[in-house]
């Protein structure tokens, strides 16, 4: 008999069976981030088009089209950030499975996405992620881009992340669910 799927929030979907459990989190977010992103997308689309017709307006040897050529090649790498971000929103999904002695995690954007397996022999619990404060850090988490995941867990001296853009409450039962499970599975295996 299949076990029914339970739900955490409305981004996390669930099923738990003594042998594993299964967790969905869908990129789908709410409140005001979305439209923050398209509004930053249509802002980030008028800049590039004026630096465009600038440097059509620029003759050959003017030096001040190398300097724009470089400012759109960074312009073109948040433009992919912020189109990869609205994807991942309409299409993204995490799913990882638990199971006695393995753990199968996969990013997808759609049906595209690499699944990895992980031993569980040396997993440790799931916990919240340990936020960094350095300058680069603000990239990982700004509305722009994916963000890198409110949870982690430990392998192997390996860190994974997982749950990315998840809200607190969310976040904590999930870490509970999985820990609980994780002890289970520690239980019958000892």
């Amino acid at each position: 008999m299949e076990a029914k799927i339970k739900y955490i929030g409305k981004r996390i979907s669930y099923q738990e069976d003594a042998e594993k459990l299964s967790i969905i989190i869908l990129g789908k977010e709410e409140g005001n981030r979305p439209m923050q992103r398209l509004l930053w997308l249509f802002a980030w689309l008028i800049i590039g088009s004026f630096i465009l017709n600038e440097l059509n307006t620029l003759g050959p040897e003017d030096e001040l089209r190398v300097v724009l050529f470089v400012f759109m090649g960074f312009w073109s790498y948040y433009l992919f950030r912020v189109l990869r971000a609205l994807y991942w929103q309409s299409k993204g999904r995490e799913s990882i499975l638990v199971k006695k002695d393995e753990v199968l995690m996969k990013e997808a954007f759609g049906t595209l996405g690499k699944a990895f397996t992980l031993q569980t022999s040396n997993l440790g619990a799931m916990q919240v992620r340990e936020k960094e404060t350095g300058f680069f850090s603000l990239f990982d988490d700004s509305f722009w881009s994916i963000g890198k995941g409110e949870l982690q867990f430990q392998i192997d001296g390996r860190i994974y992340y997982f749950g990315k853009r998840l809200s607190e409450s969310d976040r904590n039962s999930l870490m509970r669910l999985f820990n609980q499970k994780l002890k289970s599975f520690q239980h019958v295996n000892a």
